[in-house]
C-alpha cells in the first residue's frame, strides 16, 4: 500500500486554461487520500478555482512580482515545509526554475516532476538558448518530465537536447458524463438566442496570437456569404479580444457573431455548436477538441502538436496541412455541405474518447507516475522501463 503524499502543483495563474483544468481534472478525479495544493504566482480566479472539490481545494497564490522575483523561491520552499510536499509538479517554463529552486530550498528535497504543456506564439521561431541550456541542465534533475502527446515528446527531448527516454506521455482526459450529446440542437441554440435551424461553428479558447482566431473571423466571413444561416460562438477571453471584436465589426458580421467571454460552464456552448473548429498554430493535446469530440461534434484543426494524436483526418473531423485562412474555408465548407458527415465524424469522435481518452485513464496514470517518483529525490536517472511510454 502506497503512502499518502501531497503533491504541490504550481501554475503561471490559475484562471481558465488547458494546464490548469488538467490539473482540476486530475484533482477532482482522484479517489485516494493524496493531498494537492495548487499554488498560483498570479492572482487566482475564483469562480474557475471552485471548480475543484471543496473537500480537495486548497489554492495559494504568491503575487509573482514582474521580472525576476528572487524571494519567489523562498516562499515556495515555505510552502513545501508548511504542507510537507512528498512531490513538486511545475506546469511549463514560468513555474520551472522558481519551482525547482523551491523544492531544493525547502531541505525536505521534494520529488520534482515538470510538464510541458506547449507553446508560446514568441516559441514559434525557437527557443532562446539561454533557456534551452537551463531546462538541458535542470532535466537531470528532475524525478520525471511530463507531456501530453508523443509528438511533444519529441519536440521537447530534440529542442533542449535530452533523450526521449526521459519523457513520460500522459494524455489529457475527458468527463465523458459531463461531456456527451444531447438530443436537441435546435433548444441548444435557442437558449443562446440564436435561430434553431441555424448551423453553428464554434471555438473554445484563450484569445492568444498562438490560437489563430484571426483566421477564423476571416474565414467565417467569406462563408457567411454563402450560407444565411451560418453563426459563429467564440467562447474565451484574452488579450486579443478587442483587436477580434473589431475585426468583426470591420466585416460587417456583428449579427452572426456571438462572443461569449469565458465560461466555466462550456457544455451550453458545445450543445449549440454544429462543427468545432480550433485554428490554433500550436497545440498540446487539446482539452477543448476532446470535450467536443466527447459532444460528438467534428472538429476542424491543424497538424500541430499532438493534435493528430487525437484527431485522425476524415475520421472524426478535418485535419488541416494549413492554417491559412483558404485552407479553413475548405476543411469547414466541407462539413457545413453534408449533415450526414457531421453525424458520421461526430460519433466516430466520442467513440474515440471513450476508448483512448477517459478521465479515469489520465487520472490513474498520474497517481502511478506520482507513486513511481515519491521516493526518488532528485533523481538523474531516467524513468523505469515499465513506466516508458508505451509500456506497462
Amino acid at each position: 500500500m502506497h503512502k499518502e503524499l501531497t503533491i504541490l502543483h504550481l501554475v503561471h495563474q490559475m484562471s481558465v486554461g488547458g494546464a490548469e483544468k488538467v490539473i482540476i481534472n486530475l484533482i477532482n478525479g482522484s479517489n485516494n487520500k493524496n493531498k494537492h495544493v495548487i499554488c498560483s504566482f498570479y492572482p487566482v480566479d475564483r469562480k474557475f478555482s471552485e471548480l475543484i472539490r471543496e473537500d480537495k481545494r486548497t489554492v495559494i497564490c504568491v503575487n509573482k512580482k514582474p521580472g525576476n522575483d528572487f524571494s519567489l523561491p523562498f516562499r515556495i520552499a515555505r510552502i513545501c515545509r508548511k504542507y510537507n510536499v512528498n512531490i513538486v509538479h511545475a506546469q511549463s517554463w514560468g513555474t520551472y526554475v522558481e519551482g525547482f529552486l523551491g523544492a531544493f530550498l525547502s531541505l525536505k528535497m521534494p520529488a520534482f516532476i515538470f510538464a510541458f504543456r506547449g507553446k508560446t506564439i514568441e516559441d514559434m521561431d525557437g527557443v532562446p538558448a539561454r533557456r534551452r541550456i537551463s531546462q538541458r541542465l535542470l532535466a537531470k534533475f528532475c524525478s520525471a518530465i511530463v507531456t501530453p502527446s508523443k509528438q511533444m515528446a519529441c519536440e521537447y527531448a530534440d529542442s533542449i537536447g535530452i533523450g526521449r527516454d526521459r519523457i513520460k506521455v500522459i494524455y489529457n482526459g475527458v468527463r465523458l458524463d459531463s461531456f456527451q450529446p444531447v438530443d436537441s440542437k435546435s433548444e441548444a441554440k435557442q437558449f443562446l438566442n440564436l435561430p434553431g435551424d441555424s448551423l453553428v461553428i464554434g471555438c473554445v479558447a484563450r484569445f492568444d496570437p498562438i490560437k489563430n482566431i484571426k483566421s477564423l473571423v476571416h474565414s467565417f466571413a467569406e462563408l457567411s456569404k454563402r450560407y444565411d444561416l451560418l453563426h459563429l460562438v467564440l467562447v474565451g477571453d484574452g488579450e486579443c479580444r478587442d483587436d477580434l471584436m473589431a475585426l468583426v465589426s470591420s466585416l460587417n458580421i456583428e449579427d452572426r457573431v456571438m462572443f461569449s467571454g469565458e465560461s466555466t460552464s462550456v457544455m451550453r456552448f458545445y450543445n449549440a455548436m454544429d462543427i468545432y473548429v480550433l485554428p490554433s498554430l500550436y497545440e498540446g493535446v487539446s482539452n477543448t477538441i476532446l470535450e467536443a469530440s466527447s459532444c460528438a461534434l467534428p472538429v476542424v484543426a491543424g497538424r500541430v502538436g499532438g493534435t493528430p494524436e487525437i484527431l485522425f483526418d476524415n475520421v472524426n473531423g478535418i485535419l488541416l496541412d494549413s492554417l491559412s485562412v483558404e485552407s479553413l474555408i475548405d476543411g469547414l465548407e466541407l462539413l457545413l455541405s453534408s449533415a450526414d458527415l457531421r453525424l458520421e465524424m461526430g460519433r466516430a469522435g466520442r467513440e474515440i474518447v471513450e476508448e483512448k481518452f477517459s478521465m479515469p485513464s489520465m487520472v490513474a496514470e498520474y497517481e502511478a507516475l506520482f507513486n513511481h517518483v515519491a521516493t526518488r529525490r532528485f533523481s538523474s536517472r531516467t524513468l523505469n522501463q515499465q513506466y516508458l511510454d508505451g509500456e506497462k
